[in-house]
């Protein structure tokens, strides 16, 4: 049952991020602005780089502004997307065996 918790967790924890992100395939790298629902959850000065590579980086310690003026510009052609950094909760969940 352990293995089922864990499974609509990962679940749970998909769908609530996939909501504040905009995954639409492109060729030109994107910083959107943050979901004005989703503004509650993002973290303050950290950004996200999801790179053509395949590798992701946290980028912490630097304004929106900057962010793009030091990081996403100069790298535009290596980036596929960037996104602001959002804490995500989890409430525990009560999955119960059921036996008959």
């Amino acid at each position: 049952m352990k293995s089922i918790s864990k499974i609509a967790g990962i679940l749970f924890l998909g769908l609530t991020t996939s909501a504040c992100s905009d995954n639409s395939k492109t060729t030109v790298a994107q910083f959107k602005e943050t979901k004005a629902e989703c503004t509650p959850s993002a973290i303050p000065n950290a950004f996200i780089v999801h790179w053509k590579d395949g590798t992701t980086t946290v980028i912490r310690g630097q304004t929106r502004e900057d962010f793009e003026r030091n990081v996403f510009e100069p790298n535009k052609k290596f980036i596929a997307f960037a996104e602001q950094d959002h804490s995500i909760a989890l409430s525990p969940l009560s999955l119960s065996p059921s036996y008959s």
